[in-house]
């Protein structure tokens, strides 16, 4: 898997430059960035959806070391495809999630609009990632053994793992300032998108997220809870002591 990423961004070098300059202006200036671009542009669309796609494969390329763990075999063409078009499929059903909130609330961008703001604002996911990663660990090795994952029991033994370590708190206190920080940037461009006020914008994204949760829980866990197990290779050894443990 490590030398197909090394040949994709040899051959990609001129494209990864440039979506990776987008994904530092979003950081920073997420306003100004989608207040920059033509939001109803078919053209702007396979531009977003491409460096959404980049992005996933960035998603990917972090999780390398932390698949490896838990003993989930990604090295192969295979689960780099099937990862990828998942990933991608389930952002443009938020995007369009969020949409939905939008029209329920008289927003007035088109739906193109929405799923170009949504597709760059995955800029924000490498970053939840990184500083997720303690807490990634033993949350996914509980989601490849439970059996049911979108179960009131599954959600409770999730807090009580992130509660019996201080790294994994801490950990979760950074995703949540990035999460912050994400919705309330979120929050802004649908401002600017579908020209509403401050607090319209807020009830969308309020809206959309409570529906991206739902999804999240009921749809996207259990899709990668097959696909992970799909690829788990079956050795015990692999299965050595959780690190959030000490």
């Amino acid at each position: 898997m490590a030398e197909s990423f090394t040949l994709f961004f040899k051959e990609h070098a001129a494209v990864i430059g440039d979506n990776l300059r987008k994904l530092i202006r979003i950081l920073a200036e997420p306003e100004e960035f989608i207040s920059s671009v033509r939001h109803s542009s078919r053209a702007l669309l396979l531009q977003a959806s491409i460096f959404a796609g980049l992005v996933s494969l960035l998603n990917l390329a972090i999780h390398i070391p932390l698949f490896r763990f838990l003993g989930v075999s990604i090295d192969n063409v295979s689960y780099f495809i099937v990862d990828t078009i998942l990933t991608c499929g389930f952002w443009l059903l938020y995007a369009s999630v969020f949409h939905v909130s939008a029209r329920i609330l008289r927003g007035k961008g088109t739906y193109v609009s929405s799923l170009v703001s949504y597709l760059y604002m995955t800029a924000f996911f490498p970053l939840m990632l990184i500083v997720s990663i303690p807490a990634e660990a033993a949350l996914r090795r509980n989601i490849l053994s439970s059996a049911d994952i979108a179960s009131y029991q599954f959600l409770v033994s999730q807090v009580s793992i992130i509660t019996t370590s201080n790294i994994l708190l801490i950990s979760l206190v950074l995703v949540t300032l990035v999460w912050g920080w994400y919705l309330v940037s979120l929050t802004k461009v649908f401002r600017i998108v579908h020209k509403v006020g401050r607090i319209r914008a807020g009830l969308i994204v309020l809206l959309g997220l409570i529906l991206w949760m739902a999804f999240s829980t009921w749809v996207e866990a259990p899709a990668f809870q097959m696909l992970w197990r799909s690829y788990e290779i079956q050795v015990t050894s692999m299965r050595v002591q959780d690190p959030s443990a000490t």
